[in-house]
């Protein structure tokens, strides 16, 4: 039987799932480590269903950290690298069923309300961390 995970964050061809067990990327020109984040663009009709709820950003992050799992068997890509970043973690290869977190924390999904009011939202996987820049003058 192939199991399938169809959620976005638990999307397995989605380089960002289970990338925390292998480490952080990082740009050492830059002396950086990055974790992998995911992007969700929230309507604003959705983003109230929400919030007349009580739900604010951080506890929608949470929710998804929560539900989005995979085992460990499909979130590893190899045993040697989860070693090298994570040796306290070996454990985990006797428990090749145990259900584990998509991305790092809840705090790897940004969530952004654009758009109209018109029900429909988007979720990009795999955005590494955000960067902001000011746009047009001073």
């Amino acid at each position: 039987m192939i199991e399938t995970y169809s959620s976005p964050p638990t999307n397995l061809g989605h380089v960002g799932a289970g990338g925390w067990l292998l480490g952080r990327r990082s740009d050492p020109r830059y002396h950086v480590e990055v974790k992998d984040h995911d992007l969700i663009l929230l309507c604003p009709d959705h983003a109230r269903i929400f919030a007349n709820h009580g739900w604010g950003k951080d506890k929608i992050r949470q929710a998804i950290h929560e539900h989005a799992l995979a085992p460990f068997r499909l979130l590893h890509r190899d045993m040697k690298l989860v070693k090298a970043a994570h040796p306290e973690l070996m454990w985990l290869k006797d428990h090749p069923d145990l259900m584990l977190p998509a991305l790092e924390t809840p705090d790897c999904y940004d969530i952004v309300v654009v758009g109209a009011d018109v029900g429909r939202g988007l979720f990009f996987w795999g955005t590494g961390e955000p960067v902001t820049k000011p746009i047009g003058g001073e």
